[in-house]
């Protein structure tokens, strides 16, 4: 009588360490005035931002006249970033239009990359007093 036995054993360990470093690290770094129409006129005192809002004073004389701001978004992060959400706030003076371009929200900012975004502040020009 022959009786065979064989036996197999091996042991697989796999180990290891890993880190994710990126930074998400978008911001406002400038606004400046781009154009004047008419007799409109910047509040410097009040013109101003932070990483995440910009603050524009103007004062508009006239039907037409217009002051458009140029603000400039950097992504200083190391990860590209999508532009979620840009939140405008209205004034509840239909006579003061707000026009926003350059920049929308879904827009792509990669990493390294700046943005410029318009504003414009318009006296509508359709009030007659």
């Amino acid at each position: 009588m022959v009786v065979g036995y064989a036996a197999f054993q091996s042991q697989l360990k796999i180990s290891g360490t890993s880190n994710i470093v990126s930074n998400f690290l978008v911001k406002i770094i400038n606004i400046e005035v781009s154009n004047i129409v008419g007799g409109a006129q910047d509040k410097s005192e009040v013109t101003t931002h932070t990483d995440t809002t910009a603050t524009f004073g103007t004062t508009l004389q006239s039907p037409g006249d217009s002051i458009t701001y140029n603000i400039t978004i950097e992504n200083q992060g190391t990860i590209d970033a999508v532009l979620k959400t840009i939140t405008k706030t209205d004034t509840s003076n239909s006579a003061i239009l707000f026009t926003i371009s350059g920049v929308n929200e879904g827009d792509p900012l990669n990493a390294g990359e700046l943005v410029t975004m318009q504003v414009t502040v318009t006296y509508n020009p359709a009030v007659t007093s």
